[in-house]
Parts: C-alpha cells; structure tokens; sequence
C-alpha cells in the first residue's frame, strides 16, 4: 500500500504538477513557487468564503460564543495557511533540488485524502454552498503543496549569435 501511494504521488508531482508548472512558467511570469502561493491564496479565500455565512448567522442570531469560536477558527486556519505560504517563498535548495519534495510528502497525501473525502460529502448534498467552498479549499491547498513539490526549470542558456543577436543554445 505504502509504495502504491508513493508511486501515486510521484506520478502526480512528475506526471502532472511538474508539466503544468512548465506550461505556466513559459506563458506567465511565475515559477512552481509563485504558482503554489497563488493556489494557497485562492484556498485562503475559500476558507474565508466558506466561514463568513456561519459567522454572520451566529452573529445575527446573537449567538456569540459560535461566533467567536468560529472566527477563532478562521484565524488560527488563515494564520497556518500565511506561515505556509512563507515557506512557499523561499524554498532553498542545492543544486536545482527542491526540499519541498521530500517535506511535504505526508502533507500532500492527508491534502489527497482529505480533498477526495471532500469530492464524496459534496456528492451526497449537492446544494451546500459550503461544501463546495470547502472543496475549493480543499483543492487549491492540496494543488499548492504539488506545485510547491515542483522544480524550478533553470533559464535556458543563450549564446551571442554574432549580428543576428542573442539565440537559445543549440539553435544556432
């Protein structure tokens, strides 16, 4: 089982992730990094999305304690998603290595787990809102851990072409 999961893994981040990272990094200003805090941005949203109709209830119907345990919630969730979304900006590395990779591991198979559960709840209630907040929650933090589990594909290299100008190496 531990080894079917690994292999699920791999071939999502290699297969998938790692491809659409690429695609995105050629056409818009962003490496793997910059994609994974856009999907933790996103899922931030959701959460609030997801937690403000609950808080606004409580709050008209007077119920404060539920309020502010919900907000409790909301915050300590939002400030989680924040410190994550810091470890997304500065990766490190050596050698082109990401740590991410092998960090985040056990994270991006609970986010799997979890944002498949999510996909059966919504199955069974296709009408809450709230659910389908939760499960743009869900898949936007599971994509931002892939993506952050990506490598960055170093800038191609370029040689001076003479008085044609500055081509790509190899396509002289």
């Amino acid at each position: 089982m531990r080894d079917q999961l690994l292999k699920l893994d791999a071939r999502l981040v290699d297969g998938w992730f790692q491809p659409c990272a690429d695609w995105i990094s050629e056409r818009v200003a962003l490496d793997c990094h910059g994609v994974a805090r856009l999907c933790i941005d996103l899922a931030a949203l959701a959460w609030v999305l997801s937690q403000a109709p609950g808080m606004i209830a409580a709050v008209q119907a007077g119920f404060t304690a539920p309020a502010m345990t919900r907000m409790s919630l909301l915050f300590v969730v939002l400030a989680a998603i924040m410190v994550l979304r810091t470890v997304f900006q500065r990766p490190g590395g050596t050698g082109g290595a990401n740590p991410l990779r092998g960090g985040l591991l056990l994270h991006r198979l609970l986010l799997l787990a979890w944002a498949g559960g999510m996909v059966v709840r919504l199955m069974g209630t296709l009408t809450a809102t709230q659910s389908w907040e939760l499960l743009a929650f869900a898949i936007c933090g599971t994509a931002g851990a892939y993506f952050a589990s990506c490598s960055t594909r170093p800038p191609q290299r370029r040689t001076y072409a003479g008085g044609r100008g500055w081509k790509p190496a190899g396509a002289l």
